[in-house]
């Protein structure tokens, strides 16, 4: 025997629950993303300072 109405209640408590955590995985995914930028822009910085004054080191390095 299923109890519809358990089994309704139970998706709309599961579904508030999995929009919260979609939630809070954003915010993580964020701030992760705001953490790594720093480090993306130097090494963007580096390696154009490296093309500019070291091209074959450049390329060695871009080939990886």
């Amino acid at each position: 025997y299923l109890d519809l109405a358990q089994i309704t209640a139970d998706q709309k408590k599961l579904a508030l629950e999995i929009k919260t955590l979609q939630s809070e995985l954003a915010t993580i995914e964020a701030e992760g993303a705001a953490r790594r930028r720093a480090f993306y822009d130097a090494r963007a910085k580096y390696f154009q300072y490296l093309y500019q004054r070291d091209k074959e080191l450049w390329q060695s390095l871009e080939g990886q």
